[in-house]
């Protein structure tokens, strides 16, 4: 069985989260997600997200952290899901791979269509307790 890692951002704005629909023709279909991608061979998962966030959104962001890995297990794979919390940085938001976006708050984020490994990270973020803190307006990780 493979071992996969992906990489995923949690980009805050105001009390918000961004969510990106995936599109028709691909696996999980119209599901909700948080944007980013697989970590390529021979590269960093910090490198991965800012990579994958500003090929699929056209954007820049800036890390804040991260919430503890979450792992999902398919008939053929495991996914090492590594979330990154992040705020948005330089350029506007084009959908290059994503069919529609949505801002939504944590108990939105519940009632949509999530894909399955993206559903685990709600309670990890419920647990980090994000809401009381103020770790969207620090200074980015260098």
């Amino acid at each position: 069985m493979s071992v996969v890692r992906v990489t995923c951002a949690l980009i805050r704005k105001d009390d918000l989260y961004l969510v990106v629909q995936r599109p028709p023709h691909k696996a999980e279909a119209l599901k909700w997600e948080f944007p980013g991608g697989k970590v390529e061979a021979g590269e960093s998962d910090d490198v991965c997200i800012v990579r994958e966030i500003r090929e699929e959104l056209g954007i820049a962001i800036n890390l804040h952290g991260r919430l503890r890995l979450s792992s999902f297990r398919t008939a053929d794979r495991t996914i090492l899901l590594l979330p990154f919390l992040a705020t948005l940085g330089a350029g506007t938001i084009v959908l290059h791979e994503h069919c529609a976006l949505k801002w939504v708050g944590v108990e939105e984020l519940g009632k949509l269509d999530l894909s399955a490994t993206d559903r685990d990270l709600l309670p990890l973020l419920r647990e980090a307790g994000l809401e009381e803190q103020a770790w969207w307006s620090s200074s980015p990780r260098p």
